[in-house]
């Protein structure tokens, strides 16, 4: 199993998806590009009509037919990358900008580029 991030000449960047790769590790790739965000993910399950989240921990390994990338280039939304997440792992992300000591979780700002939401937490944390 290989599990990457990348960084190519042209800023694109891209965390690789593939079977059994831990939750910690799709993390620790985000968080190389953007030290001041912090991503969770979450899997849905449907109880007795009604939908719950839960958290998945570092050590989840997903499993995952076909190997995908998601780009998390500085122009992509947070929004942009929650629905890729969904739409290809049945995912649910929720990311979190750091201010101080916490992580707060960004949700009426989703829209802004996540080179803008790093850079807002960098200018918070100084």
């Amino acid at each position: 199993m290989v599990t990457s991030s990348k960084l190519e000449s042209d800023g694109k960047m891209e965390v690789l998806i593939e079977n059994g790769i831990r939750i910690g590790e799709i993390r620790k790739n985000f968080s190389r590009f953007y030290p001041y965000l912090k991503m969770e993910l979450f899997k849905t399950m449907v109880i007795n009509g009604n939908i719950h989240k839960d958290k998945l921990g570092d050590d989840f390994q997903l499993v995952q037919k076909n190997p995908f990338t998601i780009s998390v280039s500085k122009n992509r939304s947070i929004a942009s990358i929650k629905k890729d997440f969904l739409q290809y792992a049945n995912l649910i992300v929720k990311v979190l900008r750091k201010s101080g000591n916490v992580w707060v979780e960004i949700s009426h700002t989703d829209h802004w580029p996540l080179e803008q939401q790093n850079s807002e937490g960098e200018q918070m944390n100084q």
